[in-house]
Formats: C-alpha cells, sequence, structure tokens
C-alpha cells in the first residue's frame, strides 16, 4: 500500500488492489473521493450489466449516474435504486420514464411521466410562462409557434409566425385572431367566443363579406354573409349543384296539411305564446325543414329533440300563392 500525507494526515492512498481513496485509507473504488463530512463520491466500473457507475454519499443504495453498458443508456437514480431519467442511445429523455422509445416518433425526444397517477411539467414564470416552436433553421428569431401563458393579462396566448391567433382568458372567453376574448375589440378579422354562448365575429370593413362557410366534405352547402348593415344566411342554391328540376306540382293541397299553432315553450317563466309548427307534425309534408325524429332518445335515454327550419317552407307558401292567384285570375276572366 502506498500513502501520501500532508500535515500528518493521509492525503492518498493507493491499496494493493490499485484503489485509490483521497480523503479515505479505505478506498472501495478504483477511485474513492470522501470528504471529512462523509460525503462521497465513487467510480466504479463493470463489464456484466451496471457500467460506469457514479454514488454519491457513502452508501451504495444512493445512486446518482449509471452508464448502461448493456443498452447504451445514461440513467439518474435517487432514493436508492430508483430510476428518474434515462437518455438512451437515440439521444432520447426520458423523465420517470425508461422507455421513451416506445411513444411516437415525432414527439418522443422528451418523454415525461410514469403512465400511472398524475404527471405534469411546470414552467414556473414571472411576466409570461413560454413554450416556443421553431422549423429546421437555428436563428434566434425562428419563430414559428409559440404558447405563452400572461400572468398579467391572466391569458393562455397562441401565436403563430410571431402573430397571435388565439387567446383564452380566466373567464373561458375564446378569441381568435386576437387576445381580445373578453370583447369585440379595435381590430379587423376578430373573432371572439364568449362563455357565455355568446359568439361576435368582426371582419374589415367592405360589401359582401363571408363571415362562415359550411362544407359537407368537399360540397359548399351554405355561408353567412354580412354587408355594412345586413347579415345573410344562405343555403346552396346554384343551378349547378341541382337535377331533375320540376315546376309543375300541387303546392296547395300540401300547404292544407300543415296544422300552424300557438303555443309557449315549457322553459319559458313568463308562459308568452308563440306562432310555429310541431315538428313531427311537418315532417311528412315539408321533411326537409326537420332536424331529428319523432321521440328520439340517445344512448343514455336522455331526449334527443327535432327542430325545424321554418324557411323551408317557403317555397311551398309561394307555390300555393301562385296556385291562389291563377285561380283568382280564371274566376276574374
Amino acid at each position: 500500500m502506498l500513502t501520501i500525507e500532508t500535515t500528518g494526515t493521509t492525503a492518498l492512498t493507493i491499496d494493493n488492489a490499485q484503489k485509490v481513496g483521497i480523503g479515505t485509507t479505505s478506498p472501495d473504488r478504483l477511485l474513492s473521493l470522501k470528504h471529512a463530512s462523509q460525503t462521497e463520491i465513487g467510480f466504479k466500473t463493470g463489464r456484466v450489466s451496471n457500467g460506469a457507475l457514479i454514488y454519491y454519499n457513502d452508501s451504495e443504495d444512493q445512486l446518482l449516474l449509471r452508464a448502461e453498458e448493456s443498452s447504451d443508456s445514461i440513467t439518474f437514480q435517487t432514493g436508492g435504486t430508483t430510476e428518474r431519467m434515462r437518455i438512451d442511445s437515440s439521444g432520447r429523455v426520458g423523465i420517470g420514464n425508461a422507455i421513451p422509445g416506445s411513444f411516437h416518433a415525432g414527439a418522443n425526444n422528451l418523454v415525461v411521466g410514469t403512465g400511472s397517477g398524475s404527471e405534469g411539467i411546470t414552467i414556473y414564470g414571472g411576466a409570461e410562462s413560454n413554450i416556443f416552436f421553431a422549423d429546421g433553421t437555428a436563428t434566434a428569431d425562428n419563430l414559428r409557434g409559440r404558447i405563452e401563458y400572461s400572468h398579467g393579462l391572466e391569458k393562455m396566448l397562441f401565436y403563430v409566425n410571431n402573430s397571435n391567433a388565439m387567446s383564452i382568458d380566466s373567464s373561458g372567453n375564446v378569441g381568435i385572431g386576437t387576445n381580445r376574448s373578453s370583447a369585440v375589440g379595435d381590430g379587423d378579422d376578430t373573432t371572439h367566443i364568449g362563455s357565455d354562448g355568446e359568439v361576435q365575429i368582426r371582419r374589415a370593413s367592405g360589401t359582401d363579406r363571408n363571415m362562415m362557410k359550411f362544407r359537407n366534405g368537399t360540397n359548399h352547402v351554405g355561408s353567412i354573409t354580412t354587408t355594412s348593415s345586413a347579415t345573410t344566411y344562405a343555403t346552396s342554391s346554384d343551378y349547378r349543384l341541382k337535377e331533375n328540376v320540376n315546376y309543375t306540382w300541387d303546392a296547395t293541397t300540401r300547404l292544407k296539411q300543415l296544422k300552424p299553432a300557438r303555443f309557449n315553450f315549457i322553459s319559458d317563466d313568463t308562459n308568452t305564446l308563440v306562432d310555429g309548427f310541431i315538428a313531427h307534425e311537418v315532417s311528412s309534408i315539408v321533411p326537409e325543414a326537420i332536424i331529428g325524429a319523432k321521440d328520439a332518445v340517445d344512448a343514455d335515454n336522455n331526449p334527443e329533440y327535432q327542430g325545424i327550419d321554418q324557411s323551408k317552407l317557403v317555397p311551398l307558401l309561394v307555390k300555393t300563392i301562385q296556385e291562389l292567384e291563377a285561380r283568382i285570375t280564371a274566376l276574374e276572366g
């Protein structure tokens, strides 16, 4: 055994097994470093399964780092032999997860969580807490997307190409194209969706502005359009979308089958009477005006109520008036 002393104290020891101890006369690793407070850093090699180890504290139960030769991974362990983090051979990182490579290849660079209980990541910011997204160009201003929580505004903000695309405030109001989610702002082309069900859409000034378009697959089926003073709700009616067009049919007979009624809705505490129809009484006469089936229920036996689009009755009314006009003209003649 070889020892080196300083001021009468053994500073370095090399034992018969060629283990080196610094601050200890009994090294139990190839290199052991020990402070007077008994904290310890040790290195150990092995070609079985453990690979190289770094220990912290004077117990092998406190493992800091393990380089696994068998899996070509580096693991970090605390509290005995409990693995807390792993860097695998492809550079993927698992925090509380030993198999980051098992997840979707487009999002497995960092995997957090054990898959049981509640897991998560907390970003502890002051004015802002951010997640940034960039493309393949590594420059400081290469910002393609961003999710921000503004502590001052108390809002979640979503950015695309440095422009605020959507916001959600603390009341659950949603703004699309603006961060003014709680009320209509002064900007153009903004949408505000309130938690009370109110939807506000603002476009730049002009005429015939399309506010919404509706499609069924690739087929355009309707739109909401505004002018400076009015709103049009349009269902597709272009002749190029239609076939088997027939102008000679009996409207009066069908119209007389309709049963207009007066009623109040059960949910209306004022019992205010309104004019209208009962949906199932119209379905056999103008079926395209009715949504849903009579007495329908969902999987939990909750009612699925019918609805009516009364504008679909207009062609029947117009055709009936034309037929009446023709009969009046004939009688007058």
